[in-house]
């Protein structure tokens, strides 16, 4: 998943800065993380069964983000890492 899993999902979607930026450009936090994914020229194929959903997740090239907001998105990175069920968390060079 592109925003991570359970509990990681929720703090993401309700993180300040991303709902400040979101309410900027008159977009949903999903949008905003989807943007910044796109503009760090990484192919991303959300999901969803909800049609309200994939619209907002096709509606994300009428909008760019700053230089200053793809900085401010960046150092929200906790090095968190999912898969499998379990999580990582990267600290100096190491997994554990």
């Amino acid at each position: 998943s592109h925003f991570g899993r359970g509990i990681f999902t929720q703090d993401l979607l309700n993180e300040s800065l991303l709902i400040d930026i979101a309410k900027y450009h008159h977009k949903s936090v999903a949008q905003i993380i989807l943007r910044w994914i796109v503009q760090q020229n990484v192919i991303v194929i959300p999901r969803t069964s909800k049609p309200e959903k994939l619209l907002q997740n096709i509606q994300l090239f009428d909008f760019s983000l700053s230089d200053d907001e793809i900085e401010q998105i960046e150092a929200l990175n906790k090095n968190l890492f999912t898969g499998h069920g379990k999580v990582r968390v990267e600290q100096d060079d190491m997994i554990v």
